[in-house]
C-alpha cells in the first residue's frame, strides 16, 4: 500500500497508466493510444516502465500512427526466446475485447495484426514471419529492471549468456 502512495504523492499517475503487483494481473489496453505507463510493485520496491507503440505501424507511411481503436483487457507473459541473444522477453497476451476492435486505416495492410482475444501481440505479414511483440527483460535500462519486480522467479536467474 505505500508503494501505491509513493506513486499516487509523486505526481506521475496519469490516465495510461497502470499500477501491476502481479505478472499474471489483468490490466487494461486502449488499442488506440501510442503509449501506456506501467508501475511494478513489488518486493518492497516500485517503479515505472513505458511501453511505446505496441499498436501502431511505425513504417514511412503510417509514422506510429494507432492502426486501431478500441480497447481490452491484456496480460504480460514471459516467452522463452533461446534463439535470440536475449533469452527471455516480455510479451502482451490479449485476454478480452471490451470495447469493439475498429480499423482506423481503411486501406490498411495487416501489419500490426488486430488484437485478438487469446492471442500474443504480433506483427508481420505478406508471407513473412509473425513477430510477437515483446521487450528484452536482460537489458540494462531502468524500465526493464522495474519489469523484475513483477518477476520473483527470474529475479535470481541469468538471463543472458
Amino acid at each position: 500500500m505505500l508503494q501505491c502512495q509513493q506513486i499516487f504523492e509523486s505526481g506521475s499517475l496519469d490516465r495510461m497508466s497502470t499500477i501491476l503487483h502481479s505478472l499474471d494481473q489483468l490490466f487494461p489496453v486502449r488499442f488506440d493510444t501510442t503509449r501506456f505507463t506501467m508501475w511494478a510493485v513489488g518486493h518492497g520496491a516500485v517503479g515505472s516502465c513505458q511501453f511505446m507503440h505496441v499498436f501502431s505501424d511505425w513504417r514511412a507511411e503510417f509514422h506510429g500512427y494507432p492502426i486501431y481503436g478500441g480497447s481490452g483487457l491484456g496480460r504480460f507473459e514471459v516467452i522463452p526466446t533461446p534463439e535470440r541473444k536475449i533469452k527471455y522477453r516480455l510479451a502482451m497476451r490479449i485476454i478480452k475485447i471490451v470495447e469493439p476492435v475498429v480499423l482506423r486505416v481503411p486501406t490498411y495492410d495487416g501489419y500490426v495484426h488486430p488484437p485478438t482475444p487469446g492471442e500474443l501481440v504480433t506483427r508481420g505479414n505478406n508471407g513473412k514471419r509473425q513477430n510477437i511483440w515483446s521487450v528484452g527483460l536482460d537489458t540494462s535500462s531502468a524500465c526493464h529492471k522495474n519489469i523484475h519486480l513483477l518477476l520473483p522467479k527470474l529475479r535470481n536467474l541469468t538471463l543472458s549468456t
